[in-house]
């Protein structure tokens, strides 16, 4: 695939430009005015992956076909066999924040040994997986790079090269939080809209649960691996950037001829089926993520059904709502099925830049080298903001030139192994206000001071939790709303109610 002519519709070339840059039509596919398809920040951002990456992974499928059909070894129709059921393979980030060896071990992998058509090894060749390096020079990559090959997390002194080691402790640092946030998504989020994308949704009814939507996890996969993976129109272009898509808009993989391995041989249309099932493999896959919940859950009994739909009334519709009307103030108030967590929001403007950047938090005073920020004590994690640096060529985009993004940071894990205890709001308050520092960084590296930042604030919230049998998983307390602490972060630029 990287090596067909890039001007050629299913060269790698052109079909990661159907994410991004470069801005024109695909195969006269219809396209905004601008010439950009892009689906970010929309509901239709997951569903609309799914057929995008389909595509690649037939064209894959039809490379290796054709490659085993020109083997003249006696095992011939292994090859054959073994091309036919290849798929693209996905990293899961929410089980394992490293990628397989194979895309991420530069040095061990750096060249790949293959048996070829005779059975034959020959000289090994370049890993594919590496970088993708260009057959052309798009006027458009070189107005943007000094470089003619992709790189992950770049080398400070050199950013032309990749810096591993950085990448692999910002991937274990940042990404320890994957799994938790991917099983809080999938089990607190009630409407596809919230779960969908990461679009600041506080005003409208029903506002989301303080959690992370699939786009704002996948985002911050983006950010951590950095490089191309940072910029959304060029990111298409880093190979190996298929992530594990869940998407309740296709319902039925048969429709792209496709399934994940939790499902192979599921074949019921009951939806009750359909969910236990869902909810199986959730649980199985990323339930022992949440450190600080397991132990109550193994005890818990069994999904028997669909949840009930939950409904709250248009007074929390805001989510505004004082600490007295809705906050147990003491851990003795909660019965035994109830707890409390904190969680920080993040709300900033999406083209604050003319490029991507991430808000990191910390408790204490971060390192003051900024590139050992990701893998310091100090750091408990990050919001990135994913955003097109050429935003004039995509009418989505133009659309959204003063929208606002949110992300939240659970902060219970971090807070119980310092009180494991106890994390009633007089305890914790005190501690926070001391505590809590926030820092802003380009995908470039560059760090910003907040008061240069317009429109940022960090809120910190505490959030009644119950524990739901139905789903096996504890989410936000019915009839209630997460309380703000304002008089944590007020008084600090980009704090709650300091923005400018």
């Amino acid at each position: 695939m990287m090596e067909t002519p890039e001007d050629k519709p299913l060269s790698w070339f052109s079909i990661s430009g159907i994410h991004g840059e470069p801005v024109q039509s695909w195969e006269g596919a219809p396209a905004p005015s601008s010439g950009m398809y892009c689906h970010h920040g929309k509901r239709t951002f997951p569903t609309w992956h799914r057929p995008y990456v389909a595509l690649f992974e037939q064209v894959l499928n039809k490379h290796a076909v054709d490659i085993a059909h020109g083997y003249t070894t006696s095992d011939k129709e292994e090859w054959i066999k073994a091309a036919e059921d290849l798929r693209a393979p996905y990293w899961d980030w929410a089980s394992d924040p490293l990628p397989p060896p194979q895309v991420i071990d530069i040095d061990k992998f750096k060249n790949l040994d293959i048996i070829w058509s005779d059975g034959q090894r020959k000289p090994p060749l370049a890993n594919p997986l590496l970088s993708y390096r260009f057959r052309s020079q798009p006027s458009f990559y070189h107005r943007n790079y000094d470089r003619q090959t992709t790189v992950r997390c770049p080398d400070p002194d050199d950013r032309t090269n990749t810096n591993m080691a950085s990448l692999r402790g910002s991937l274990n640092t940042v990404g320890r939080n994957w799994r938790n946030e991917t099983f809080r998504m999938l089990m607190e989020t009630e409407t596809w809209n919230n779960m969908s994308n990461g679009m600041s949704k506080s005003k409208l009814p029903g506002s989301r649960p303080p959690v992370n939507s699939l786009e704002s996890i996948h985002d911050d996969v983006h950010g951590t691996v950095a490089g191309e993976m940072g910029v959304q129109n060029f990111a298409e272009l880093r190979p190996f950037w298929h992530s594990f898509w869940k998407s309740d808009g296709i319902r039925f993989p048969d429709t792209l001829n496709y399934t994940y391995p939790e499902f192979v041989g599921f074949h019921s249309a009951n939806p009750s089926d359909l969910y236990d099932a869902i909810n199986t493999a959730v649980q199985t896959l990323y339930g022992d993520g949440n450190s600080h919940i397991s132990a109550m859950m193994s005890s818990k009994p069994v999904a028997t059904g669909p949840p009930k739909p939950s409904f709250r009334s248009a007074a929390h519709a805001e989510g505004e709502v004082s600490n007295q009307q809705v906050l147990p103030q003491s851990t003795t108030q909660l019965s035994q099925e109830d707890r409390l967590d904190w969680v920080a929001r993040i709300r900033s403007k999406l083209f604050q830049f003319e490029k991507s950047y991430t808000v990191l938090l910390f408790f204490g005073e971060p390192p003051a080298d900024e590139h050992n920020w990701r893998t310091s004590d100090q750091f408990v994690g990050s919001s990135f903001v994913f955003a097109n640096s050429s935003p004039e060529s995509c009418d989505n985009c133009i659309e959204r030139t003063d929208a606002i993004v949110e992300g939240f940071i659970d902060l219970t894990p971090y807070l119980k192994r310092i009180y494991p205890d106890s994390l009633d709001p007089e305890i914790i308050v005190p501690y926070l206000k001391d505590k809590i520092h926030w820092r802003i960084q380009k995908i470039d590296a560059v760090v910003v001071p907040a008061h240069e930042m317009d429109g940022l604030e960090v809120a910190i919230m505490s959030v009644p939790m119950s524990y739901s049998p139905e789903i096996r998983a504890y989410r936000m307390k019915e009839g209630v709303w997460p309380s703000h602490h304002e008089e944590i972060t007020s008084g600090h630029r980009g704090g709650r109610g300091n923005t400018r």
